[in-house]
């Protein structure tokens, strides 16, 4: 993933040169082309959303416009990536993405996801607001929440530990009670 401006003119000589078994490029730009960063400056907004696509949430740990996943498999490969950002990005970008081969545009990268448990409560909180006010406008409001936020989630954090210990026990025994049984029977 490459978003400096005319990005696009390094893919033929990057695939020549690859000596990978399978390589893909996104860029932001063509090779003709300037790459646009976000209007608070702190991204360009293709690769942030191919960014995005690949760790299956915003920056802010928004949910996506869309699941990128669009074969099912569970997995975001480069393509996938490349076809939400290209899907959602900014108008003034032109991106362009190339690939070695089919496998190429098969590559993942490795993911895991944690989520807050009281992340749906900030979701729904903020929601009703998002639409309200011009993005600048939202994001500086969003920035001015972090301390407090930062706070609130060590304090919750600290006072549900015990609860987490005692869900973690329980979850580890229903687990062991379906998958153990299964795999006992399938060893003999």
């Amino acid at each position: 993933m490459m978003e400096q401006s005319y990005a696009g003119g390094f893919h033929a000589l990057l695939l020549e040169k690859s000596t990978a078994a399978a390589t893909s490029i996104a860029s932001a730009a063509t090779e003709s082309r300037n790459s646009y960063g976000s209007w608070d400056g702190n991204w360009d907004p293709f690769a942030r959303d191919w960014i995005a696509a690949q760790a299956g949430h915003t920056p802010f740990g928004w949910p996506l416009a869309f699941n990128p996943d669009t074969d099912g498999d569970g997995r975001i490969q480069a393509e996938e990536a490349y076809a939400y950002a290209y899907a959602v990005r900014d108008p003034l970008d032109a991106p362009k993405y190339d690939e070695s081969s089919e496998a190429g545009g098969d590559i993942t990268l490795g993911q895991e996801y944690r989520f807050v448990w009281w992340e749906p409560i900030l979701y729904e909180a903020l929601r009703p607001h998002f639409a309200k006010w011009p993005p600048e406008e939202y994001y500086a409001r969003w920035w001015q929440m972090q301390p407090e936020l930062q706070k609130l989630t060590a304090a919750l954090d600290q006072t549900s530990e015990a609860m987490r210990r005692e869900a973690t026990a329980k979850v580890n025994a229903v687990v062991a009670s379906v998958f153990g049984a299964a795999e006992k029977k399938a060893a003999a």
